[in-house]
């Protein structure tokens, strides 16, 4: 299933990326900076909610950091 970026949740969005990094479809900058968003975001360690407050920094850095129009592939 194809989904939008700006339509991904912080999960999907890592899920993606994890697949995607071990075939090599994309860019050394495509990676990194997929791979500095991500980190960003699981740098957020509160006691509770942590799955809300990781999508609200999720929402928060993909309109600064990503192609929001990007297509990418969901797996379910």
């Amino acid at each position: 299933m194809k989904k939008k970026i700006k339509d991904c949740t912080f999960k999907e969005f890592a899920g993606w990326a994890n697949a995607r990094a071990c075939d090599g479809r994309w860019s050394m900058l495509d990676a990194m900076n997929s791979i500095s968003v991500v980190s960003m975001v699981y740098e957020v360690k509160p006691l509770f909610f942590r799955g809300r407050v990781r999508e609200a920094l999720w929402r928060k850095l993909r309109d600064q950091y990503l192609n929001m129009e990007a297509e990418i592939e969901i797996e379910r």
